[in-house]
């Protein structure tokens, strides 16, 4: 149901709509396509803009899989849902101020080049805040793969209490690299990470991990080992026959049996 319809020259402006079915609450003040003329629909990708913004909504992929494959398959519930897209689909952008999927609360920008190609299109995704506990991560690894996260893993994101993610995301996926910050009850980790696929096949990665004072005692649930301050880096290759990667750590202090250790380096490959 919209309040207002207005088709002319080029424009199709729908305000206050509302989308409800069994599932699906979208609560949306416009949805605005916008060309130059009605013969800028024949290049819609390039020539139309796309204004849409939803307020307090709700949708799931069961009702998404209707647009789009790539939501088949998933289960999952999006809440407190207020974002907004707009620009050419080439070019797109969008901001989540707010959204609850299975109890995972997202804040987010993002901005595209490239639609609809997916495989090619180039994202700047800036993660303001993703916040999570551990019965919020099961629901959403279950809903997207149909299967639970390891026992061992579980046990670990229990002790965290509720966790925080935050960092950029930039490229495509094909080539990207990403650096996040995660906080939780343990501490705070540095996570980089980058792949770049190769023409001989497979991809190129880069990964490293730095920590201070991170209480491995609390994730491990042992009194046996204590905080960690470590910087750890893993370069390879990933291809159809494996991972073969050169690796370095080096630990500045470690509490180990009561008793703390530093200038712990090491390096090798895998």
């Amino acid at each position: 149901r919209s309040d207002n319809i207005m088709v002319h020259e080029g424009k199709v402006w729908l305000d206050n709509v509302r989308i409800i079915n069994s599932d699906t609450r979208m609560i949306m003040p416009k949805i605005h396509l916008t060309g130059r003329s009605w013969d800028t629909y024949s290049s819609y990708i390039d020539s139309v803009r796309t204004n849409v913004v939803a307020h307090n909504s709700t949708i799931t992929t069961r009702t998404l899989a209707y647009f789009a494959d790539i939501f088949q398959n998933i289960d999952l519930t999006a809440t407190n849902l207020n974002c907004s897209v707009d620009n050419v689909l080439s070019r797109f952008e969008g901001h989540v101020t707010s959204a609850d999927i299975e109890g995972v609360g997202i804040v987010a920008d993002f901005t595209s080049r490239g639609l609809p190609d997916f495989p090619t299109t180039v994202w700047d995704l800036n993660i303001r805040s993703v916040n999570a506990d551990a019965e919020a991560v099961q629901t959403l690894v279950k809903g997207v793969t149909q299967k639970t996260l390891p026992q061992s893993i579980e046990k670990m994101l229990a002790t965290q209490g509720r966790m925080r993610v935050g960092g950029t995301l930039r490229g495509s996926m094909e080539n990207f690299k990403t650096d996040l910050t995660l906080s939780a009850l343990s501490g705070v980790a540095h996570v980089h990470a980058a792949m770049k696929k190769r023409t001989e096949g497979g991809y190129t990665t880069n990964y490293r991990v730095s920590t201070s004072d991170f209480a491995l005692s609390r994730l491990l649930s042992t009194p046996k080992i204590g905080n960690i301050t470590l910087d750890a880096s893993l370069n390879g290759a990933l291809t159809a026959e494996g991972f073969d990667a050169d690796y370095k750590v080096a630990v500045d202090s470690v509490r180990l049996l009561d008793y703390t250790y530093g200038g712990i380096n090491g390096e090798g490959t895998i």
